[in-house]
């Protein structure tokens, strides 16, 4: 059996980015709360306004930065192929064993 290629580390300069974008919700999210207009005794849509603020748009925040982060991942080819060198070792088994099966029978 070959051995397997190693999958590729992302550069410093995206790993940079990565902590930034990972940092951003949690960022938002604490200084939010200091905001006058968006910590008072108001009701949006009968919630307190904070917590409307940190739980609508910091999901939303949230699920950018991961579809951010999965979309620039440099080892999906790597994961690709670990994927079909499994189904294919599965695949081998599963004959074998049915193989195995209809010897007994």
């Amino acid at each position: 059996m070959s051995r397997p290629a190693l999958a590729k580390a992302p550069s410093a300069r995206m790993k940079i980015l990565w902590g930034v974008a990972l940092a951003t919700p949690m960022v938002c999210a604490y200084l939010l709360q200091w905001l006058p207009a968006l910590n008072g005794p108001h009701l949006w849509l009968g919630l307190p306004t904070i917590l409307w603020w940190t739980t609508v748009p910091g999901s939303a925040l949230v699920t950018l930065v991961l579809v951010f982060v999965e979309r620039t991942r440099v080892d999906d080819e790597e994961q690709d192929r670990l994927d079909e060198q499994a189904a294919r070792e599965g695949e081998r088994r599963e004959a074998e064993q049915h193989r195995r099966e209809e010897g007994i029978a």
